[in-house]
């Protein structure tokens, strides 16, 4: 009946710790964003599509550091961003082929410039789809 006990009690702590490990702090920085997701169009002479990806700093308590990174595919060299403030506004590739693209942004928040230190949240991820047509 002892071993039962004890076994129970090690089960319910660890259950508690676990738990614990999940939850975020009261009033803790957390980055959030608007979008997981957004699809462009263009052509490749140019014609320009956008969209905007609101990023919020819940609780934001002090400085936060922004970095934005294109990432994958062939698309993502010539994938513009603008910030302006509270957003970024990504804008589809010029002179690519038509085809369809597939790329991702990393965005992250951090205490420190060198965003050795990310605030909860961080980074976040925005899978970008390009769609490039003559029409």
């Amino acid at each position: 009946m002892f071993k039962v006990y004890i076994k129970f009690i090690l089960i319910v702590c660890f259950s508690m710790f676990i738990a614990a490990c999940g939850e975020e702090e009261p009033g803790e920085m957390k980055l959030s964003l608007d979008k997981e997701s957004i699809q462009l169009s263009g052509s490749p002479d140019g014609n320009v599509d956008s969209k905007d990806i609101n990023i919020t700093i819940i609780n934001s308590n002090a400085v936060v550091h922004l970095k934005a990174f294109k990432e994958n595919g062939s698309a993502a060299d010539t994938m513009e961003f603008n910030w302006d403030g509270s957003y970024i506004t990504v804008s589809n590739p010029f002179g690519v082929s038509v085809g369809t693209y597939e790329e991702q942004i990393t965005i992250q928040a951090c205490k420190d410039r060198d965003c050795e230190e990310n605030i909860l949240g961080s980074p976040a991820y925005v899978d970008v789809t390009f769609i490039s047509s003559d029409i």
